[in-house]
């Protein structure tokens, strides 16, 4: 079983790089009290990447819910 590492909310926010020349894409969302890096996947996401992007650095359980993803998108992120 892998640690546990706790996230500020500060240390989430500092990840919300995307499409810019000068810093790697860097894209953390949080989802139901877990941080996601999604600075590889948000590009190849199913329903587009501009949702993500734009919750890049902050949580997106809201969205997430409302979202209807299906079963197997909540087995990946497991």
């Amino acid at each position: 079983m892998s640690e546990v590492k706790r996230i500020t909310k500060e240390q989430l926010r500092v990840h919300n790089t995307f499409d810019d020349p000068k810093r790697p894409d860097d894209l953390w969302v949080l989802v139901d009290g877990k941080v996601y890096d999604l600075s590889t996947f948000y590009k190849k996401h199913p329903g587009g990447y501009d949702i993500i992007e734009q919750y890049a650095g902050k949580d997106a359980t809201e969205v997430f819910k409302n979202a209807g993803h299906p079963q197997s998108a909540k087995k990946e992120m497991e």
